[in-house]
C-alpha cells in the first residue's frame, strides 16, 4: 500500500494484538494479591456472565468495574499495568501482529490502538509495540489523581469506537 502518515492502521487490543483479555489479567492480579473484596469478585463474575449472554450492556459492565476501583491512584494503576504487561501480557502478543505493526511502522503509517479497554491495559501494549496513539476508555479522576468510580463519557465501544477512530482521522489528516 501507499507509504506515509496519511495511511492509518488501527488495531484492536484484546483478541487482535493480544490473545485473551487484558482486563482478565488485571482481575487475576487483584484476586491473587487479595485486593478484590468478596462483593467485587462475585459482582464481576455475575456481570461478566450477564454480559456474555446479552443481559447486560458493555457500558454497564465497564461502569461497574470502574466503580470497584474508586479511590485508587491512577498513577499506581498505570504502574501496575506496566508490570502486568511485562509479567504476563507481553507473552500473549501475537507474533504475526508484531510483524504487521512493524511493517506499518516501516512504511511510515500513522498507527493507533483502538480498544474498549482502559488505559492501564492498552497503553503498555501500544508502547511496547511502538504504536504512538491510543483510543480507549479512560477513568475519571479527582484533583488528587484518584479514580472517582466513573468512566469518561462517551464509552468507547461499538459504534462509538468507530466514531472515535473517525474523529482521530479527521484531527490527524
Amino acid at each position: 500500500g501507499p507509504r506515509g502518515p496519511r495511511t492509518g492502521a488501527f488495531f484492536d487490543l484484546d483478541g487482535t494484538l493480544v490473545a485473551g483479555f487484558t482486563a482478565a489479567v488485571h482481575m487475576r492480579h487483584r484476586i491473587r494479591s487479595r485486593q478484590a473484596r468478596f462483593g467485587e469478585l462475585t459482582g464481576t463474575i455475575e456481570a461478566a456472565w450477564r454480559y456474555r449472554f446479552g443481559r447486560m450492556k458493555f457500558e454497564h459492565l465497564l461502569r461497574r468495574a470502574g466503580g470497584y476501583l474508586s479511590g485508587e491512584s491512577l498513577a499506581e494503576l498505570h504502574e501496575l499495568g506496566e508490570r502486568l504487561y511485562t509479567q504476563d501480557i507481553a507473552g500473549r502478543v501475537f507474533d504475526d501482529m508484531r510483524r504487521i505493526v512493524a511493517a506499518h511502522l516501516d512504511a511510515g503509517h500513522t498507527l493507533a490502538v483502538s480498544s474498549s479497554a482502559m488505559t492501564l491495559h492498552t497503553v503498555p501494549v501500544a508502547r511496547a509495540l511502538g504504536i504512538p496513539h491510543v483510543i480507549c476508555n479512560r477513568f475519571d479522576v479527582d484533583a488528587d489523581g484518584r479514580l472517582t468510580g466513573t468512566i469518561t463519557a462517551p464509552i468507547v465501544w461499538g459504534r462509538r469506537k468507530a466514531e472515535a477512530v473517525e474523529q482521530f482521522c479527521a484531527a490527524n489528516g
